[in-house]
């Protein structure tokens, strides 16, 4: 996306904040062409989901995780920000957050 946008005179041609899941591992992206992505933020541990949503509480595995655009109201604390230009990767009990770098 970026090549062809810069091919056509746009510098700036990506903004994105994203997550996706295989079922078994979760992943989010927070990138931007400019280095200004909108936010994206990631729960520490389901303890924390369970504080939001109490009526879920026992239902998701002890290694559950969630991903969000901007922390939740009155649990904005419960959040950890995502940096910029990073990829998270939740697998099991894991969270691993390393740089992403599109590639042409």
């Amino acid at each position: 996306i970026e090549k062809t946008g810069r091919d056509h005179g746009v510098a700036e041609s990506l903004w994105m904040t994203l997550g996706v899941t295989d079922g078994k591992t979760l992943y989010g992206v927070r990138y931007a062409s400019d280095h200004q992505s909108p936010t994206l933020y990631h729960s520490v541990d389901v303890q924390h989901i369970y504080e939001i949503n109490p009526a879920i509480e026992g239902r998701l595995g002890d290694s559950a995780r969630a991903i969000v655009s901007e922390p939740i109201g009155a649990y904005a604390g419960i959040w950890r920000a995502v940096p910029e230009g990073s990829l998270l990767i939740v697998h099991g009990g894991d969270l691993e957050i390393k740089p992403f770098v599109p590639q042409a």
